[in-house]
């Protein structure tokens, strides 16, 4: 069984990181914004790379214009976008 490495992100330059926010897995998308995979997948609004990728900024953007602003979850301390209330 192969071995599996890690990605240490603090050898990486600062355009390689860019790169890898540019180009997100709906997954990833999921985590950064703390909703769920189909959340991502089924939102025809949210927008999506050529490839069917996510850019972190381009999501973000367009969670802020929906009015949506990032708050702490109480219990499980992880950062997630609410709606508007």
């Amino acid at each position: 069984m192969a071995k599996k490495t890690t990605l240490d992100v603090n050898k990486l330059s600062t355009q390689e990181q860019i790169a890898i926010l540019s180009s997100l897995k709906q997954q990833a998308v999921a985590w950064l914004m703390g909703m769920n995979g189909r959340s991502v997948r089924d939102d025809p609004h949210l927008p999506r790379n050529d490839d069917g990728t996510y850019s972190a900024k381009d999501v973000l953007a367009h969670a802020t214009s929906k009015g949506m602003a990032p708050s702490v979850d109480d219990d499980t301390r992880e950062l997630i976008f609410r709606p508007p209330r």
